[in-house]
């Protein structure tokens, strides 16, 4: 049936996160990536995929990244006990917040009356969302980014002008699109893509995330590539926000095991 994304849905959203975890240099903190998920009436989790384009044709999509952002950053000033030092949360944004300058008002509004909270959110934004305005959504990031917060640049390379625009968007970190992780150690195509992507994003100053990486092999690859972050089911599927603190204590053993040399057959 249709999905009520009404007034009450909100308080259906629940928060999960995915750990982003840096496996270049096991000093690096690791970060999260805020996930949102949608309890139906009957109790089962609907994924972001099949309610947010409804969001969207609704217009209701900015009251969505605006109720995430006021519950994460709720989330971090309730437990900045438990987050790692340098540890980020990272926001989706929509296209619509993207270039809307009274979001980058209010964020920025937000930011300003707790100092220290925009080093601790990371906003992420998908290429496409970008490119299909560039010069609002360069307004708007550069605007946010003078805060001290920052953006990762989404589904990298699976638009058609990445390389084009890549230059003049103002992005911290790109994530390399799980579509070719996930076949990278198959398809020679694919790796060539990873590893350009990456070569790339390092020439440019950036850091780089291997989005879905499911195992450790293709974690072995994208280290020895030099990615600096991975995220994916080699380390955890989603899990609710709340487990975040006791999460972050099994997150600094597991890194440990990462920093040990991987052995290759």
């Amino acid at each position: 049936g249709a999905i009520d994304l009404g007034a009450h849905a909100q308080h259906r959203f629940e928060l999960f996160a995915q750990p982003i975890v840096g496996i270049a240099d096991v000093t690096d903190p690791h970060h999260y990536e805020v996930l949102l998920r949608l309890r139906s009436r009957s109790g089962r989790y609907i994924l972001p995929n099949t309610f947010l384009p409804a969001a969207e044709r609704y217009g209701l999509i900015q009251r969505v990244d605006r109720w995430v952002v006021r519950s994460t950053i709720q989330f971090i000033t309730e437990n900045s006990d438990t987050l790692p030092m340098g540890s980020r949360l990272f926001v989706n944004l929509s296209a619509q917040s993207l270039v809307d300058q009274q979001f980058a008002a209010y964020v920025c509004d937000v930011f300003a009356k707790s100092p220290g909270l925009a080093e601790r959110i990371s906003f992420e934004v998908t290429e496409t969302a970008a490119i299909g305005n560039l010069p609002q959504a360069i307004s708007v990031m550069s605007r946010i980014r003078e805060t001290g917060c920052k953006f990762a640049l989404d589904d990298f390379g699976t638009g058609m002008s990445s390389f084009e625009y890549l230059k003049e968007l103002p992005v911290d970190m790109i994530k390399i699109d799980g579509s070719f992780i996930e076949n990278m150690l198959k398809d020679n195509a694919d790796f060539a893509i990873v590893k350009a992507v990456n070569s790339l994003g390092k020439s440019m100053g950036m850091q780089t995330v291997a989005e879905s990486v499911s195992d450790t092999s293709i974690l072995a690859k994208v280290k020895e590539l030099g990615v600096d972050f991975a995220q994916g089911y080699a380390f955890a599927h989603p899990q609710p926000m709340i487990a975040l603190g006791e999460a972050a204590e099994s997150m600094h053993r597991l890194r440990h095991d990462i920093a040990r040399p991987v052995a290759y057959h």
